[in-house]
């Protein structure tokens, strides 16, 4: 019926809202009118991946430098030592060098949980989590988030303030990750937006 006839430069609503879904502004430079609102979501969308990689960067070089810190302040044989020493002082073993080889997480965490066992587990002031916690096996991340967040492990460190420090660089590079997914919430609102936008206009 001529009621259903095309109206002449008529844009379709769902091709509109589908290009900009693509790459906010694309569905206004389909449908031509306004163009200003489109260069103003394209505009946002630039300035948002610029944001996201900027942090993203910050959060790259943050997390470099604070493994870096704790290789180089937090040393593996200082802790076997200590946990050494504190097996001996709670009697559960006779002698030191009970777990010589370092580079063994699995021993380390066998001698932590012997000590987390029992009743009162220490005689160093530093560690006041009792040994709850075990060092991660096979994730850099969390041995580097353990090591600089739980009291148990302040002993491997050279000096009870580089602890203190790299809790710090632990939470501002958390920090700077929660900043950059939050331009990539942006982003996909942006999206969002740009496609109702579109639609809305067509």
């Amino acid at each position: 019926s001529s009621n259903s006839a095309p109206i002449p430069g008529q844009k379709n609503p769902i091709v509109a809202a589908g290009l900009s879904l693509i790459l906010p502004g694309l569905g206004e430079y389909y449908v031509g009118e306004q163009l200003w609102r489109g260069v103003l979501f394209t505009g946002i969308e630039v300035g948002l991946w610029a944001g996201r990689a900027h942090w993203q960067q910050r959060y790259d070089d943050s997390g470099a430098a604070f493994y870096a810190f704790t290789a180089h302040h937090w040393d593996t044989g200082r802790y076997v030592r200590y946990l050494d020493s504190q097996l001996v002082a709670n009697h559960v073993s006779q002698g030191c060098n009970c777990f010589p080889d370092s580079s063994d997480v699995h021993s380390l965490n066998r001698a932590i949980a012997k000590l987390d066992s029992l009743a009162s587990s220490s005689t160093d002031p530093y560690a006041t989590d009792d040994f709850t916690h075990r060092l991660a096996i096979g994730d850099p991340q969390q041995w580097n988030e353990l090591l600089s967040k739980y009291n148990e492990f302040l002993p491997g460190w050279d000096d009870p303030s580089r602890f203190l420090r790299a809790g710090e660089m632990r939470a501002n590079w958390n920090s700077q990750a929660g900043i950059a997914d939050a331009f990539l919430y942006g982003i996909f609102l942006n999206h969002v937006l740009s496609a109702i936008d579109a639609a809305l206009l067509a």
